[in-house]
């Protein structure tokens, strides 16, 4: 028969495994992989007239703070697209905003492709010169690599380069893949056509990423599993910061390019019930 301290034991080590299973979130994009990104002069001017140029521009590597999403994922309303703090003070934001906080223009096409099933045989040929492993498996910091040492000095070439950077942000920080190491071949589609990638609404397509992933979270939060916010967690936070001061984070003066990178980083979040605007 099980004595008191033992079913005491049992129960403290189901407890602690239960605890060991609930993983803190994460957030996926990741602004430090865009910083780490060493392109060279001849590289960068090739993009000078791209639409995300002023986002390779960006120096700070202040990672996103994954407390104050889940902070925030706790009282989001998917159907309004706000959040309801305890005092009924509402917030919201919009693709305006976005726009705003990533140097970018509110208009342009709605993001729409067709998923790829493969990647280019370009990519293949980069992996089988500057990441040999004999494999065929394309891994993100692979096409890092690829994008620091592949030459342009033809228009094939430039081509290739737009699209596989193209597709860089796209899975490390604008429409983020939840697994850092590897990559999502379906994303290859929306740099396919890189002229028609450049004609998106790139601020209304990551508005709505944010929101939808925002949901998505708070559909799965209470499971005990590991989590992750897919949305641009760096452009949500610049918004939050600039609108509710007592979230604001001291200034970061040094590297403001953008205001994703115009906040140092900040661990101690105040309970947003006391929110007052």
């Amino acid at each position: 028969m099980a004595t008191s301290s033992s079913l005491i034991s049992i129960q403290d080590k189901k407890e602690k495994q239960l605890a060991s299973l609930k993983q803190p979130l994460k957030a996926a994009s990741s602004l430090k992989a865009l910083v780490d990104l060493q392109l060279d002069c001849e590289k960068k001017a090739l993009m000078k007239k791209y639409i995300f140029y002023n986002l390779l521009q960006v120096t700070y590597r202040r990672e996103s703070s994954a407390s104050l999403i889940s902070l925030f994922c706790e009282v989001y309303d998917p159907v309004k697209k706000s959040f309801v703090f305890n005092n009924n003070v509402s917030f919201s934001f919009c693709a305006e905003e976005v726009a705003e906080v990533l140097g970018i223009k509110n208009t342009g096409n709605s993001l729409e492709y067709t998923a790829a099933e493969r990647f280019p045989e370009f990519v293949y040929e980069l992996k089988e010169n500057f990441d040999p492993d004999g494999s065929r498996q394309i891994k993100t910091k692979g096409i890092k690599i690829f994008l620091e040492k592949m030459t342009i000095d033809d228009e094939q070439s430039r081509s290739n380069f737009k699209q596989l950077l193209s597709y860089f942000l796209i899975e490390r920080f604008l429409l983020c893949c939840p697994d850092p190491k590897k990559t999502r071949v379906s994303s290859w589609g929306m740099v396919e056509d890189i002229n028609a990638f450049e004609e998106v609404n790139w601020a209304k397509t990551i508005y709505d990423n944010i929101c939808e992933s925002f949901g998505k979270l708070k559909a799965v939060m209470h499971k005990q599993q590991q989590h992750y916010f897919l949305g641009c967690a760096h452009v949500f936070e610049a918004i939050v910061f600039k609108r509710i001061k007592p979230l604001e984070p001291k200034a970061n003066f040094g590297f403001a390019y953008l205001p994703i990178e115009s906040y140092k980083p900040k661990k101690d979040w105040k309970p947003l019930e006391i929110i007052k605007a």
